[in-house]
C-alpha cells in the first residue's frame, strides 16, 4: 500500500487588539513522500491532499480561549475514490480537543489516491498538523 506524509500549519496571527485572523498553513515542499518501506512494489506512488476539497479544521473555541497549541500526526487511510476511509491520532498534541478538531476536519477532505501499476489504490497517509499562535 503506498503511504504519504504531509505537514500543516494552522497559525493565529494577531491583527489588532484582541482580534485575531486564522491564516491557513502551506503543506510542505514534499507534499507526497513514498514509504518504502509501506511496500515492495516500486510502481506504488503516495497520495496527496486536494487542497481545494475543504476548509481546514476548525480551532475548537476552548482551546483557542485556553491559548492551547500543539502538533498532531495523524494516519489516515485513503480509498480509491480519495475520501477518507478511516483516520486515528498516532500522536496526541497533548490537547484532546486539538487533535479531535483535525482528525474530523482533515477527514472531509478529498484526497488524489495513490497509485499502484498506474492505477489508484487504497493506503495510509501520515499527516502532521501544527496549532500555533503567535
Amino acid at each position: 500500500m503506498p503511504c504519504s506524509s504531509i505537514k500543516f500549519h494552522n497559525r493565529l496571527v494577531p491583527r489588532a487588539k484582541k482580534t485575531f485572523s486564522v491564516v491557513a498553513g502551506v503543506a510542505l515542499a514534499s507534499l507526497s513522500v513514498h514509504c518504502a518501506a509501506a511496500t515492495a512494489d516500486s510502481s506504488a506512488k503516495g497520495g496527496t491532499l486536494d487542497f481545494s476539497s475543504c476548509a481546514k479544521p476548525v480551532w475548537p473555541k476552548e482551546a483557542l480561549d485556553a491559548k492551547k497549541t500543539g502538533t498532531v500526526r495523524l494516519a489516515l487511510l485513503i480509498g480509491r475514490d480519495g475520501a477518507v476511509i478511516q483516520s486515528k491520532v498516532v500522536k496526541s498534541s497533548g490537547h484532546v480537543e486539538l487533535d479531535e478538531a483535525a482528525r474530523v476536519g482533515i477527514s472531509k477532505c478529498s484526497f488524489i489516491p495513490g497509485t499502484t501499476d498506474g492505477g489508484p489504490a487504497e493506503g495510509w497517509l501520515l499527516l502532521q498538523y501544527v496549532w500555533t499562535q503567535d
